[in-house]
């Protein structure tokens, strides 16, 4: 018997791509240089426009209801946007309460026309556990997105027009 045999493996080479529509994803063929140091200002700055855009969004997402987008990403990922954005504390109930976080992502999960989910809390704890230090924090990595391709907004590549 060949133990050998099936044993080698292949490293296929590393292809830089973007979860999202083909119309939206867009690389520039040479790289551009960015300083992407957390504690840089330049990121930092990124960062604060990024989170404004989050809210803005779940604003939208919150108001319209259905709004005739769909998630595409991982429930995880939804679910760590949807809780920044809680985090945020601009959303209010009837009663002038801060909107629970459940409520919120149960409201998001319709309006995206993703599963709903039972308890949105295990999923950012799923996000804060990561041990993989190649996965990063989504604001970290949609930032990024944002200094090194220049996307405006890089959740929208998550939350494509629905084709009905």
């Amino acid at each position: 018997m060949d133990t050998m045999k099936n044993t080698k493996k292949s490293v296929s080479p590393i292809v830089n791509t973007v979860a999202g529509p083909a119309m939206v994803r867009h690389f520039p063929s040479d790289p551009i240089i960015v300083c992407s140091d957390p504690d840089s200002t330049i990121f930092r700055e990124k960062r604060r426009q990024l989170k404004a855009r989050i809210i803005s969004v779940f604003h939208t997402l919150l108001e319209v209801g259905d709004s005739g987008r769909r998630w595409e990403g991982t429930m995880t990922d939804l679910m760590e946007l949807t809780h920044e954005a809680w985090l945020a504390e601009r959303y209010l109930d009837r009663s002038g309460r801060p909107l629970p976080f459940k409520t919120m992502a149960l409201r998001v999960c319709r309006a995206l026309h993703c599963r709903e989910v039972p308890n949105p809390y295990t999923f950012v704890e799923k996000s804060r556990n990561r041990k993989c230090v190649l996965i990063e924090p989504i604001l970290d990595r949609y930032t990024r997105l944002m200094m090194q391709y220049k996307l405006q907004n890089p959740m929208m590549m998550e939350m494509p027009l629905r084709k009905d």
